[in-house]
């Protein structure tokens, strides 16, 4: 770990992800930008997946679980992980994505004045294969500089996302009937704006709980 680097944080909420958790933290595991905590906060999960966490944190001490008492939902347990965190940017992370391993370190270069970055993904299948569609092909994706616009859009994905302590601290707690990344998102167009990278950072994987497109 590499501490003259600023620490970014990982916040991942997981319910039933032991098929694919280890493939995401690996990815994460193995970023080129070194100074990282991984924050995951588990909604009750009835497979393995709290178990797996646990081997990983016996390896990779700067890997944190919380586990709620009780299923709360994907905003709640989102809120929740990245409350937690300390690092000076947060990013967030589904559990069943694969992260390019230079991910954080372009949206951490990129991010400069804005408030949060984000960026292309690829559609995956539940293999890990590409569907030969990216983020870009289904949304308008762009840079915002304003809460209007981006609400009519609202095509900030939020597992994209890097954003600043500083202006988390400034959004939280979520309003628990919207959407958590449509929150973030259109808190940081309205501020200091979201910066759209035209890289293609996360393969975002398509499977019987989580498909966005035919």
């Amino acid at each position: 770990m590499n501490n003259q680097l600023p620490l970014i944080s990982i916040a991942m909420a997981t319910y039933n992800g032991a098929k694919y958790i280890g493939e995401q933290l690996n990815s994460i595991i193995n970023q080129t930008y070194s100074n990282i905590e991984i924050v995951i906060v588990d909604d009750c999960s009835k497979d393995d997946t709290v178990a797996m966490i646990e081997q990983y944190q016996e390896q990779y001490p700067f890997i944190y679980l919380h586990v709620n008492e009780q299923n709360s939902g994907v905003t709640v347990t989102f809120e929740k992980a990245i409350s937690k965190c300390t690092g000076e940017f947060i990013a967030i992370s589904d559990q069943d994505d694969i992260w390019e391993l230079n991910k954080l370190e372009i949206l951490v270069n990129e991010i400069g004045e804005h408030d949060a970055v984000y960026s292309n993904s690829l559609l995956v299948d539940a293999n890990g294969q590409s569907l030969n569609k990216s983020f870009t092909s289904i949304m308008n994706m762009k840079t915002y500089y304003n809460g209007a616009p981006f609400l009519l859009s609202n095509s900030v994905p939020g597992h994209t996302i890097l954003m600043k302590q500083e202006f988390v601290q400034k959004i939280l707690p979520f309003p628990h009937k919207m959407l958590f990344d449509l929150w973030i998102g259109f808190c940081a167009a309205g501020n200091n704006g979201i910066k759209f990278v035209d890289k293609t950072l996360v393969k975002y994987r398509q499977h019987e709980t989580n498909t966005i497109v035919e």
